[in-house]
C-alpha cells in the first residue's frame, strides 16, 4: 500500500489540430476564384476566401500589390484617380461653379472628406484635371 505522502499526478495533454501548410499555388487558386466574383477584395476578404489567415496571407506575399502582381492583375484605381475621371465625366454635363462635391465624392465612391483631403477646393481640382488630362506636356 502506499503511503499517504505519495500522491499521483495525472498529466493531461491537449492536442490540437494543426493546419497543414497551405501551398502558395493553392492560395493564387482560391484567389483567382475569389477575384472573378469581386474585384475589389480587401486582403481580410482575400484571406477568409483562401482559407488562410490574414497573417499568411501577407506572410506568403507580403502586400497586397504584390498578390495582385502574381494573379497578373492590375491593382484597382486609387482615390486620386476614381476622384479625377468622376470630376471629368461631372464637368462634361455641367460647369465647374455647378459641380458638387458630395455628387462627385459619391460618384468616385469616396467620402467628402477624402476629396477634400486630395483637392482642397475647386480650384485645385481643376488644376489637378488640367495637370492629367491635357494633351500638352509640363
Amino acid at each position: 500500500m502506499r503511503s499517504s505522502a505519495w500522491h499521483e499526478t495525472v498529466h493531461l495533454v491537449y492536442y490540437r489540430a494543426v493546419p497543414t501548410a497551405v501551398s502558395r499555388d493553392a492560395v493564387l487558386t482560391a484567389a483567382r476564384g475569389a477575384f472573378a466574383s469581386d474585384q475589389s477584395l480587401t486582403m481580410s476578404e482575400l484571406a477568409s476566401a483562401t482559407g488562410v489567415s490574414l497573417r499568411q496571407l501577407y506572410r506568403l506575399f507580403g502586400s497586397r500589390e504584390s498578390l495582385l502582381k502574381e494573379l497578373d492583375r492590375d491593382p484597382p484605381p486609387g482615390a486620386r484617380e476614381r476622384i479625377l475621371e468622376a470630376a471629368l465625366e461631372l464637368l462634361g454635363r455641367s460647369s465647374l461653379a455647378d459641380l458638387s462635391m458630395d455628387e462627385l465624392a459619391d460618384r468616385a465612391d469616396v467620402s467628402r472628406a477624402t476629396v477634400y483631403r486630395l483637392f482642397p477646393g475647386k480650384s485645385a481640382l481643376f488644376r489637378e484635371l488640367i495637370a492629367a488630362y491635357s494633351p500638352w506636356d509640363r
